[in-house]
Formats: C-alpha cells, sequence, structure tokens
C-alpha cells in the first residue's frame, strides 16, 4: 500500500510537470507554489512539485484538526456524558500521527524551496499588494492577516512555510503531553486543551489568509 502511495504521487507530480499546469488544492497555502519556477529538466525542483507537498500537508494537518476538535467535544461535554478514555486515546493517538505526517512533509517541503528559484513575477506582485485594503474589505482577523503580511509583502514565502512547521512542532508537543498525562478517571489539564483549540484554530486561519492572498494576485 505505501508503494502504491508512492508510485501515485511520483505520477502526480510528472503530470504537472509535463503538462505545466497550475492545480490548487482550495484552502490551507494553497496557490503559493505559484512564488517558485517550474524546472522541466528537475521536477524535484518546481512549482507543481511543492503544491503537491502542500497538498498532502494540509490533507494530514485536517485530519488531525479533525481529531483535536473530537478529543475537544469529548472534554466539553464530560459533565454531561463522562469522558470515553479508549475513544478519547484513540483520536488522540490519530492526531500524534497525522501531525508527524505533516510535519515530515513541511520538512520536505522546506527542503524543495530551499533550492528552488522565486518565480520574480509573482514576487513583484506580493510586493505591491495593498494588504490593508483587502483585510479591510474581507473582515480578516487583524493580527494573523498582519502576520501574513509581514512574510509576503517582503516576498518571504519560504518564511511562511517555516512559521507553519514551527506550529506543526508544537501542535505534536501538545498532543505528546497528553499522551503523558492522561489516565482513565484523569482528564487532561484544561489549560492544554485552551491552548490546541487556540493554536490550531490561528493556524487555520493562518494558512487560509496565505491562500485568500494568492489567489488575489494571481
Amino acid at each position: 500500500m505505501k508503494h502504491k502511495h508512492v508510485l501515485l504521487k511520483v505520477l502526480i507530480v510528472t503530470f504537472l510537470v509535463v503538462f505545466n499546469m497550475n492545480v490548487f488544492g482550495y484552502i490551507y497555502h494553497n496557490g503559493s507554489s505559484s512564488g517558485y519556477t517550474n524546472d522541466e529538466d528537475n521536477p524535484e525542483r518546481d512549482a507543481g512539485t511543492i503544491e503537491v507537498y502542500i497538498i498532502d500537508g494540509a490533507d494530514y494537518y485536517f485530519s488531525a484538526h479533525s481529531d483535536i476538535i473530537s478529543m475537544l467535544k469529548m472534554y466539553e461535554l464530560q459533565d454531561r456524558n463522562g469522558i470515553d478514555y479508549e475513544m478519547f486515546n484513540r483520536a488522540l493517538d490519530s492526531a500524534v500521527a497525522n501531525m508527524e505526517n505533516a510535519a515530515a512533509t513541511y520538512e520536505n517541503l522546506i527542503r524543495t524551496v530551499e533550492v528552488t528559484p522565486y518565480n520574480e513575477e509573482v514576487i513583484d506582485r506580493l510586493l505591491s499588494f495593498d494588504y490593508y485594503t483587502f483585510m479591510k474589505e474581507n473582515g480578516l482577523n487583524r493580527v494573523i492577516g498582519e502576520k501574513v503580511e509581514s512574510y509576503l509583502k517582503k516576498g518571504d514565502i519560504t518564511g511562511i512555510y517555516k512559521e507553519t512547521y514551527s506550529t506543526f512542532l508544537y501542535i505534536l508537543k501538545l498532543l505528546n503531553v497528553l499522551k503523558e498525562e492522561i489516565s482513565p478517571g484523569k482528564p487532561p489539564e484544561l489549560s492544554i486543551m485552551w491552548e490546541l483549540n487556540d493554536v490550531c484554530s490561528k493556524s487555520s486561519l493562518f494558512g487560509s489568509y496565505v491562500s485568500r492572498v494568492f489567489y488575489a494576485v494571481l
């Protein structure tokens, strides 16, 4: 099964490179691969390859976020229903596995973009983009919007990925703290559940705002 997954990824990348198509996801950092050049002679350093990493990373991240939401729901309703610790731990194990995969995918993504030249036309659009008006017209969260702007107004797309990778590692750290602390009859500390909810919510908005900017400038 693992070999089939690898083969499928190779075929997707080959398709993108050979036909030079812009195929994007929609929600989490998607479109940002357009900020890098296409290199038909080296598909490992190509915008199409980068977008595949972005989509795979989003897949793992959203799966982990879904697991975390399941845990948050169980925690929220513990006074009414109690906590099914077997179910809670299954969600926790799944969240850890998905976040490990998300982090590993972004590690590969960063390694790839660090040796891939920027697409100067797209970078120029990012440098001249009116971020303030865009945020105001779309009612975006100012703090998170300004964080996105701090990278993109300098053309630092790679910095966006490094920021997200750091967040993934932090989420993974929180999840591993939960694994160490939770046991039947001993629910996790409320502060950890708050922090997980906050970090995931901010990360989702951050990735979404990046995608929205690229859809606006392309």
